[in-house]
C-alpha cells in the first residue's frame, strides 16, 4: 500500500510513515524523512530551543521534589530574549549545532526551584561544568552523589561526606569498598 506525504509531496510505501491509531489509515501524513528534518529545524529554532529547556526544566523540578518553574514557557521565552538568546543561538549556528554552544538555563542557586530571578543564560557547556562541579563539591545532592557516613565498629560517627567520590579521596579507601 502506498500513501503521499503531505510535506514533500512523494508517494511512498506505508512503511515510510510512522504508525499511528489516531489516523484513519493508521500512519501519520508525513513521512519520516520529513518528520525528522522538521523536528531538527524546529529544535534548532529559538523557540523549539526554549520547549525544549522548558520541558527539561519541569522534569528536574518533579526529580528534585521543586514545584515546576513559576514562569510559563512564553515568559521564558520573553525573558531568554531580553538576555540575548539570539547571540547564543547564532554562536551555536556558527558552531555547526554542536551540543557545548546550545543554548541553556542554569539555576543560580542549586537549592532553589526554577525562577526568572534564579536563573541565567548560558551556552550548554557553562551549565554542565557548574552541575559537575556543583555534584563533585557536595552543593548539590543528585543520585550520582549521596551523602555516606564513615562509622567505628562500635557504631559511632567517624566523619560524614558529601558522596562516595569525596569519601574515597578525602579516606584513600577505593570506593567499591
Amino acid at each position: 500500500m502506498m500513501k503521499k506525504c503531505k510535506r514533500c509531496g512523494t508517494t511512498k510505501p506505508l512503511d515510510e510513515f510512522t504508525s499511528s491509531t489516531q489516523c484513519k489509515d493508521g500512519h501519520v501524513s508525513e513521512c519520516k524523512p520529513c518528520k525528522v528534518a522538521y523536528v531538527r529545524e524546529h529544535y534548532r529554532s529559538a523557540a523549539g530551543r526554549i520547549s525544549y529547556i522548558y520541558l527539561t526544566q519541569k522534569k528536574s523540578s518533579v526529580e528534585r521534589g521543586h514545584p515546576p518553574p513559576t514562569y510559563t514557557k512564553k515568559e521564558l521565552m520573553s525573558w531568554a530574549t531580553e538576555r540575548g538568546l539570539d547571540v547564543l543561538m547564532a554562536g551555536w549556528k556558527a558552531g555547526d549545532y554542536a551540543k557545548d554552544l546550545a543554548p541553556s538555563v542554569d539555576r543560580l542557586d542549586p537549592y532553589k526551584p526554577y525562577s526568572l530571578c534564579n536563573i541565567r543564560l548560558v551556552p550548554w557547556k557553562d551549565n554542565n561544568s557548574k552541575a559537575y562541579e556543583d555534584r563533585k563539591s557536595c552543593r548539590h545532592i543528585t543520585a550520582q552523589n549521596r551523602r555516606v557516613r564513615q562509622m567505628a565498629l562500635d557504631g559511632s560517627l567517624i566523619a560524614e561526606f558529601g558522596s562516595i567520590s569525596n569519601a574515597s579521596r578525602t579516606t584513600g579507601i577505593t570506593r567499591i569498598n
